[in-house]
């Protein structure tokens, strides 16, 4: 973590932690913080906002530009992109985090592949 980043008076770094005990952090948590490199380069989905939107965490994206992403992350009202907000604090937390099942419900959705569609697509390649 950045020595800016670090020494801030709100945030906290853990270091290595178990899956079950990231759950417990989970609940105290107003961000699952989503980041990526300034320099990478190619498609991605960053699995971690999988985790935090299952747990009803909201996702904060930073890094390059990843629109299809945001737009997922955005659109379902799951989390927002770091550079689209002004001030990033509890109240934005407390909003995304109102109805989160339904949120999390359009994510899926927007992110999620059915089984029964992919079987359907590889049925046409033959």
């Amino acid at each position: 973590v950045p020595p800016d980043i670090a020494s801030h008076l709100n945030v906290i770094t853990l270091g290595p932690c178990t899956a079950a005990q990231l759950r417990e952090y989970y609940v105290a948590c107003d961000f699952g913080l989503v980041s990526l490199a300034e320099d990478f380069e190619g498609p991605a989905f960053p699995s971690k906002s999988l985790e935090y939107v299952t747990f009803g965490l909201p996702t904060l994206y930073f890094g390059p530009s990843l629109p299809a992403f945001v737009s997922i992350i955005e659109k379902s009202g799951v989390g927002v992109s770091a550079r689209k907000v002004q001030r990033i604090d509890r109240p934005v937390s407390v909003v995304i985090r109102s109805d989160f099942a339904k949120k999390r419900m359009r994510f899926v959705q927007l992110a999620c592949v059915d089984e029964n569609e992919v079987r359907r697509l590889l049925s046409t390649f033959g």
